[in-house]
């Protein structure tokens, strides 16, 4: 009798403690459980080994099961060694990595235990929601039977809604190559294939979109994956690719910010923004940080000079169509303005030999840098990718920098100033190509300001002399 009040104590002390841990440790808000059944098959070999172990019957009210989760959560219950008996973890925080540990017993009148099973289980990491976990059990030397084995079912297995796991299941691990990133925290770093499939959460990063989780670091076609399967193969490493966004701000060093991060960034650093992404996310390429509408500089241009030997040309190589209203134009022909200027050359050579008199546009546009020093720094791109190579954007990249312009004049005043608030001027922009109007004699151009969105009448064309247009720049993302 002494020894039974001695034994309630010691399960009341454990249960409590078991609570007060949950208290002082609050659950994450999503957790998972296990449960531990005592099957009929193992409370039999329980009870047979204890009336082995003393050459006697046993009185089954004395026969118990002892259960601790150990590892990252730690929590212990003892039930009764008879079938049916049932001892439940609730509120496991998701992506603890636990074992269990377990001991039939039976009690003896002097205070003692007589163990006759023991077992320790595969570590796992814990889901959200019922989990399983493998336990054998093995019979100690204080009984000369075999015993019952945890199973699937038995004494030791944890139920789950999607399936068992076989004893020893091996562990996996997973390596994230973040890339700059920070990783989801349900995006777990060990598994095993009970807990397939696995699907990937987005991590994310400060300027940029998540392109996918890939398992080459070149991200080649084809091996990105959005879930980890028994295909992918043990122990994966997985690569974050990241895209910039529309406003990121590209750095001479390759990489990419946001305008909260320009304070601690030299403007002389900065080589453009991205203006546009195409169908994959990819930037179309960046805008140069000054215009010919900067209030620094504040000059206009025509397309070409009416006395351009190559003016009346078609120039059938660089010629944009286009159908639809605003807000969703659809091109046909010339639509990368990078090499346009090596086109109009091969038409007109002679006129583009004096590019300065004939083609005034392209020319401040072809020394982009040189024009812009004064107000950046005189080293500003010197001996980078981008000291060359900006151009005057074609009519469709000149229409989706239009399209994103609220973005792109929020950046651009972060960079420039608020004295530029006008950096895109109420004012009419040059493409690169030419249109199919009045036999190709004319270009179009965009209008910039703001009250001209709700109808497509923000294209023009103008003869290719005239003198009331801006020039913005715009170069090809390289990458190494």
């Amino acid at each position: 009798m002494k020894f039974n009040r001695i034994f309630k104590s010691v399960l009341f002390v454990l249960a409590a403690s078991f609570i007060l841990w949950g208290c002082s440790e609050p659950e994450s808000e999503e957790t998972g459980s296990i449960s531990f059944t005592i099957s009929s098959d193992v409370a039999d070999a329980i009870e047979t080994a204890g009336a082995q172990s003393s050459y006697r019957s046993v009185n089954t009210n004395n026969l118990f099961f002892k259960i601790s989760i150990k590892g990252d959560y730690e929590a212990e219950k003892t039930i009764a060694a008879t079938a049916g008996s049932t001892a439940t973890f609730d509120g496991i925080p998701v992506y603890k990595r636990i074992h269990a540990e377990a001991s039939a017993y039976e009690q003896n009148s002097d205070g003692t235990h007589n163990v006759l099973y023991t077992g320790t289980s595969n570590t796992i990491v814990i889901r959200k929601g019922t989990n399983t976990i493998s336990l054998a059990l093995q019979a100690t030397g204080n009984s000369s039977s075999s015993g019952g084995s945890g199973g699937t079912g038995g004494s030791g297995s944890g139920t789950s809604g999607g399936g068992s796991t076989t004893p020893n299941q091996t562990e996996h691990s997973i390596t994230y190559q973040l890339n700059g990133g920070t990783n989801a925290s349900s995006n777990p770093s060990t598994y095993t294939s009970a807990d397939l499939p696995i699907t990937l959460a987005n991590p994310t990063r400060s300027g940029y979109t998540f392109g996918g989780w890939y398992t080459t670091s070149t991200f080649t076609t084809g091996t990105n994956i959005t879930q980890i399967t028994a295909s992918t193969g043990n122990n994966p490493t997985l690569y974050a690719k990241w895209n910039p966004t529309v406003g990121s701000i590209l750095l001479t060093n390759g990489t990419y910010i946001t305008s909260s991060e320009l304070p601690d960034t030299d403007i002389s650093d900065i080589v453009g923004i991205v203006y546009a992404l195409d169908q994959n996310n990819e930037p179309r390429g960046v805008l140069g940080i000054k215009n010919s509408a900067d209030p620094d500089i504040n000059l206009q241009f025509v397309w070409a000079a009416s006395t351009a030997p190559g003016y009346n040309n078609d120039f059938s190589e660089i010629i944009t169509s286009h159908t639809g209203g605003s807000g969703a134009l659809n091109f046909t022909g010339d639509t990368d303005g990078s090499d346009n200027w090596q086109k109009i050359c091969n038409s007109d050579q002679e006129g583009t030999a004096n590019a300065a008199t004939n083609y005034p546009a392209f020319n401040w546009a072809n020394n982009y840098v040189a024009n812009i020093k004064a107000n950046i720094s005189d080293q500003y791109l010197s001996g980078t990718s981008y000291a060359s190579g900006w151009y005057i954007p074609s009519f469709p990249e000149l229409y989706y920098l239009r399209l994103n312009r609220a973005t792109l004049n929020t950046v651009l005043n972060a960079i420039n100033g608020t004295e530029n608030q006008s950096y895109f001027a109420s004012g009419k922009y040059l493409c690169s190509t030419t249109t199919t109007q009045d036999e190709s004699i004319r270009q179009e151009t965009c209008n910039f300001d703001p009250q001209y969105d709700a109808a497509s009448n923000f294209i023009f064309a103008y003869p290719r002399s005239n003198a009331y247009n801006y020039v913005l720049c715009v170069h090809k993302i390289i990458t190494n």
